[in-house]
């Protein structure tokens, strides 16, 4: 008690007071570094989300222009998939419905084409293109050909 009582008089600190502010430094200085590097995770998740923000901003044209490409190579398949991604994330983006129904009527398959005309002309009942309705006619055609006797 007087060695404490005697430092104190003197205007110095006891070795328990250094140990604690020598402990006291060392954890601000790992608070310091955690907060550095949680600041710079935080800096390139931001980063990420404005990159995919932006590649998201072209992703309906990218998949729309891509599913043509294949329709011209053939790859059917492929188109059909491409104009379901965007008639699933872009249920107004009415040329995808006219695109997958001619490529389900290019597939033969008649049925299939209808009911994407269907669902387009039911979501959007005043659409009319000359496009369309050649279309429309040749699936009517195809079905009729299906089933000649009705």
């Amino acid at each position: 008690m007087f060695k404490y009582l005697f430092l104190k008089a003197l205007g110095k600190k006891t070795p328990k007071e250094l140990k604690n502010e020598e402990l006291a430094n060392k954890v601000q200085h790992g608070a310091t570094k955690f907060f550095a590097i949680i600041n710079n995770l935080i800096s390139r998740v931001g980063d990420e989300i404005v990159l995919i923000r932006k590649k998201c901003n072209n992703l309906k044209e990218t998949n729309y222009k891509l599913g043509l490409s294949h329709i011209e190579k053939g790859n059917l398949a492929d188109a059909g998939f491409r104009f379901t991604i965007i008639i699933r994330f872009w249920p107004d983006f009415k040329e995808a419905y006219y695109q997958k129904a001619r490529v389900c009527m290019l597939q033969n398959d008649p049925q299939m084409a209808k009911l994407v005309i269907d669902k387009l002309l039911n979501k959007f009942p005043d659409y009319q293109s000359p496009e369309i309705n050649d279309l429309i006619e040749k699936i009517d055609l195809a079905i009729k050909n299906e089933n000649p006797n009705e």
